[in-house]
């Protein structure tokens, strides 16, 4: 362990002397931290209460033999499991979407912003913004505080959106819409959004327990060129949160450059309209999780003033936009939906791209002239040559399930699937309520005698 230790001596790290200059520590302190930031940490996950209340989950994690261990957050737990020959990432609990894997730190900037909207402004029927969200799970954490408001998740970078997409349809959540742009775009829409989570894109300090490198490659230059964009995104931020609401501001970081100096710069403007509510770290040796900082903000009260948003949608890319469905095109999922599970759409609106048919809660057209969406609520299937396709999570956009027949996926069936081979059964051909451990997990096929996760 010694000889360990001594590899990360901060002696031979330009962080490890940062971390001696900027907070003071002894040279053993730094040594003890950075050594912490490296080790792995422990499994946790954030249970989607959508799909799964939360004593029914303890109760089939213990049959499972997963010990869950609470945190301060409600619905995310550390876990432990005896059998690991299954990732974590690959059980049926986790593909059907009851859980997401999620750091406990990174858990807490959804959980605060909600905690501090209820006690001073509580949101009905709001819009919501992740400004920076992939890879989803702040997103679907916000889609789970604020179930009757529209959540809109931003993500610039086109490859990090596949992974954003894939996330949101495992869960499954009908109140969520992205969009794809720089997010210093949306100064565009002053006083436009309920509450705004900006976890902003950092050098990633706090990731080290998965990637040394971001420590061995530390450099105080490119930190102050990531500063610059966090400081303009955080004006943003301001400019687009109405008065009186809440902005989340947080980084994976643990310098004070992402952090204390990006806000204490918007904070000593003049003409700043942030009053800090609070802000908290998350130390690696003390917390044992990944580091992590995070704060809250609410924007002060000014008199109202009317806002003419532009109309920029129009200057967008047509291959991106989502279109409400035509009249014939919800008949025909309705249609299938009636024969073939013998029920009806929940009451909502429906979407299509060239990728898929996306239910949602929320009407989406007022703000058709402003964004292109590119994602637009659960992905319900697919509409090609005039037919419908479903897909999983159909299941949990229907009136009423008791119709459906079901069938039991045993975990037989599954490692069948995770390895790719054909899975039989004796079940009529046709469209079933999937049901694992006496419990919903979606939708699935059979055909000519093959089950089919669909």
């Amino acid at each position: 362990m010694q000889n360990e230790k001594n590899h990360y001596n901060p002696s031979m790290s330009r962080f490890g002397q940062y971390l001696i200059d900027t907070f003071q520590f002894s040279s053993d302190e730094s040594e003890e931290i950075m050594y912490a930031m490296k080790e792995p940490i422990g499994k946790s996950i954030r249970i989607n209460t959508r799909k799964i209340a939360l004593t029914d989950f303890k109760i089939h994690a213990k049959k499972q033999g997963w010990i869950l261990t609470d945190t301060d957050i409600p619905e995310v737990f550390l876990i432990d499991r005896d059998d690991t020959t299954i990732a974590l990432g690959n059980t049926i609990e986790h593909m059907a979407g009851w859980f997401y894997i999620q750091e406990v730190a990174a858990a807490h900037p959804p959980f605060l912003l909600h905690s501090e909207v209820q006690k001073k402004n509580p949101i009905h029927h709001g819009i919501i913004i992740d400004m920076c969200a992939a890879p989803g799970g702040k997103t679907t954490q916000l889609a789970d505080y604020f179930a009757d408001s529209l959540i809109i998740a931003n993500e610039v970078n086109r490859t990090r959106t596949p992974q954003l997409f894939d996330n949101l349809d495992r869960m499954g959540y009908d109140n969520i819409a992205v969009v794809s742009c720089d997010g210093r775009f949306f100064q565009n829409f002053p006083d436009f959004f309920d509450a705004v989570l900006l976890d902003a894109p950092c050098s990633g300090e706090g990731t080290a327990f998965r990637d040394s490198s971001v420590i061995d490659h530390w450099n105080e230059k490119n930190i102050h060129r990531i500063a610059k964009l966090q400081k303009q995104l955080i004006e943003t931020a301001e400019t687009i949160v109405k008065p009186a609401w809440m902005i989340s501001y947080s980084t994976c970081t643990l310098n004070t450059i992402e952090n204390e100096e990006v806000i204490d710069s918007r904070l000593q403007q003049e003409n700043t309209g942030l009053k800090e509510i609070f802000r908290k770290r998350f130390w690696p040796h003390i917390e044992h999780t990944g580091w992590f900082f995070a704060s809250i903000f609410q924007k002060k009260k000014t008199e109202n003033i009317h806002h003419e948003y532009p109309i920029l949608a129009a200057q967008g890319q047509k291959n991106l936009i989502v279109t409400p469905a035509t009249k014939w095109e919800r008949e025909t999922v309705e249609r299938f939906i009636s024969k073939h599970l013998k029920t009806k759409l929940k009451d909502g609106f429906l979407y299509l791209t060239k990728d898929g048919v996306y239910f949602n809660q929320k009407n989406l057209g007022p703000l058709a002239d402003y964004f292109y969406f590119v994602h637009a609520g659960a992905r319900i299937g697919t509409m090609k040559k005039n037919i419908f396709t479903p897909m999983n999570h159909l299941f949990w956009c229907v009136e009423d399930t008791s119709s459906i027949i079901p069938l039991e996926v045993t975990s037989e069936m599954w490692n069948e699937i995770l390895a790719r081979k054909s899975v039989k059964t004796t079940s009529q051909d046709g469209y079933y309520s999937l049901t694992y451990c006496g419990r919903n997990i979606g939708i699935g096929e059979v055909r000519k005698g093959e089950f089919l996760w669909i």
